[in-house]
């Protein structure tokens, strides 16, 4: 009985219009001439990239590389690894609130090199260690406000 109660309680807790959110959320899709780039993943927590040729339904798992000291010699996470060599945002949108986020979108222009790709990604997307890619990018972040959702 005492744990019928506390997962009503706990639900209650969920569902209450005093319940905010607490995770950030982020969105990046970017595309080059021959690949699409996404952002799969929570922020700032993290997550995977998947990266594909234009409409293929899957993606190849793909990790961003933020310390360039010490590139991997070993593709543990991923089948391909990359460093962003440079990001400019080209155009930037309003921040508007709803439902207890914050939602902003904007566009930039993005610039990768590929340190470390697995041979069946290489053949599959023509690439190899030491490309760079530029890819034209629609991003969006929702965080939390504080605001509830009535």
């Amino acid at each position: 009985m005492k744990r019928i109660l506390l997962s009503y309680l706990l639900l209650s807790m969920f569902i209450s219009s005093n319940a905010f959110a607490t995770h950030a959320y982020r969105s990046e899709n970017c595309k080059s001439t021959t690949l699409d780039l996404a952002y799969k993943g929570n922020y700032p927590i993290g997550g995977m990239y998947g990266i594909s040729l234009p409409g293929q339904e899957e993606d190849i798992p793909a990790l961003p590389l933020f310390d360039t000291s010490e590139t991997p010699n070993s593709l543990e996470n991923a089948d391909v690894i990359f460093t962003e060599n440079s990001s400019i945002v080209t155009e930037q949108g309003e921040t508007t609130s709803d439902c207890g986020f914050d939602h902003t979108e904007w566009k930039s222009e993005k610039i990768i090199e590929i340190n470390l790709i697995a041979n069946d990604a290489a053949k599959n997307l023509s690439l190899k260690q030491g490309d760079k890619l530029t890819f034209i990018c629609e991003e969006s972040t929702d965080y939390p406000n504080g605001s509830d959702c009535n």
